[in-house]
C-alpha cells in the first residue's frame, strides 16, 4: 500500500467530490479515483460512495481516515523534534530512591559518557509512589524495580505504563558465617523461615515484603532503617538479610566482615528497568539518556542480565 493512497483519502475526506479534492492535491481527477479504487481493492472493503450529492466517504471510510490523521499527526511530531535545534538534552528522571546509593550515583558521575551533552535532573521517591507521581508529574521517565517471581511480575502497571527491564538482578541471602544454612552454600525462604530467625531488612528493601510472604508467609520480617544496624543484627545474631546484588555486578552491596552471601534459591529477582508512558513520544533528551543507559550504564562486565 502506498503512503500517499491515504493522503489521498483524507483529502476527499474534505470536499464532496473527486474534483475538489483533486485540485487540493495537485493531480487528475482520474488519479485519484484510480488510487482510491487501488486502496480498495487491497484492503477488501468499499471507502467511498457516490450518489447524485457527489462522491463521499462512507463508515469505513471515516473510520481509516480518523486513525490515519492519528498517523499523519505522530509523522509529523517525529519530523519536528528530528529538526529540534542542537544543544544539550534535558531530561528529567523519577526513581525509586532504592537506586540512590549505587545505580543513581553511577548515572551522575558517568554522564560526560553519553553521545551527546545531557543535562539529568534526577527526583526520588518511595515505590509505592513512582508509577502515581510519574503519572501525575513532569518526568520524561522514571526508574524503578519491578520484583518478579517465576518470572512473573509480582505488581501490575499501571494504566498507560510500559515497563522495560534493564536487567535483572538476583535477590541475595546475607547470613552470618556461623549460621547453619551458611555450611550449605545455598538456602531457600522456606528454610530460613523454619530456622526460627528473623528476616531483616533494610528500610531500602521493604518493597520485599509481598514478596517474601508469597513464598514463606510464616517468615517474620524485621526492619531496620539503615544498612549498618542491618550488618550488626546479621553479624552479632545469626541473623539473615537480604540484598539485591550490587551495580556492578560482583560485590553484594553491604556484606559484613564474617558473614557469607548468596543468591537465593527461589526464583526471585528485582527487575530494574524503567517506565515510559505508552501515548507519549519519547522526547529527543529521553532518546538520548535511554542511549546512554542501555549502552553505557547497563553494560559494566559481570551485570547478570
Amino acid at each position: 500500500m502506498r503512503l500517499e493512497s491515504f493522503e489521498y483519502l483524507v483529502a476527499l475526506s474534505r470536499h464532496t467530490s473527486m474534483s475538489a479534492a483533486s485540485r487540493e492535491l495537485h493531480v487528475t481527477p482520474q488519479a485519484l479515483s484510480v488510487a482510491i479504487g487501488r486502496l480498495e481493492r487491497e484492503l477488501g472493503v468499499k471507502l467511498v460512495r457516490t450518489d447524485n450529492q457527489g462522491t463521499r466517504l462512507n463508515e469505513n471510510g471515516r473510520y481509516l481516515v480518523a486513525k490515519t490523521q492519528m498517523f499523519f499527526d505522530a509523522i509529523a511530531e517525529v519530523r519536528a523534534q528530528s529538526q529540534a535545534a542542537e544543544g544539550p538534552c534535558a531530561v528529567r528522571v523519577l526513581a525509586d530512591k532504592a537506586i540512590k546509593e549505587d545505580f543513581a550515583a553511577e548515572l551522575v558521575r558517568r554522564l560526560d559518557e553519553a553521545a551527546q551533552p545531557l543535562a539529568l535532573a534526577l527526583d526520588y521517591c518511595d515505590l509505592a509512589e513512582v508509577e502515581t507521581r510519574f503519572l501525575a508529574g513532569n518526568y520524561d521517565l522514571a526508574i524503578c524495580y519491578r520484583d518478579q517471581v517465576g518470572g512473573v511480575p509480582v505488581r501490575k502497571m499501571a494504566a498507560g505504563l510500559y515497563f522495560t527491564s534493564i536487567w535483572r538482578s538476583p535477590i541475595y541471602v546475607v547470613m552470618s558465617a556461623q549460621h547453619p544454612l551458611a555450611k550449605k552454600g545455598s538456602a531457600s525462604l522456606a528454610e530460613i523461615a523454619e530456622s526460627g530467625v528473623p528476616l531483616v531488612v533494610d528500610a531500602y528493601g521493604m518493597g520485599f515484603v509481598d514478596v517474601l510472604r508469597m513464598f514463606a508467609p510464616q517468615m517474620t520480617i524485621e526492619r531496620e532503617d539503615n544498612l549498618i544496624a542491618v550488618q550488626k543484627q546479621v553479624k552479632n545474631n545469626l541473623g539473615v538479610a537480604l540484598d539485591y546484588i550490587s551495580f556492578d555486578g560482583t560485590v553484594v552491596r553491604g556484606k559484613p566482615e564474617g558473614c557469607v552471601a548468596f543468591p537465593l534459591s527461589d526464583d526471585i529477582v528485582g527487575d530494574l528497568g524503567y517506565l515510559l508512558r505508552e501515548d507519549a513520544l519519547p522526547s529527543r533528551g529521553t532518546r538520548v539518556f535511554l542511549d546512554y543507559l542501555l549502552n553505557v550504564i547497563a553494560q559494566p562486565s559481570g551485570v547478570q542480565r
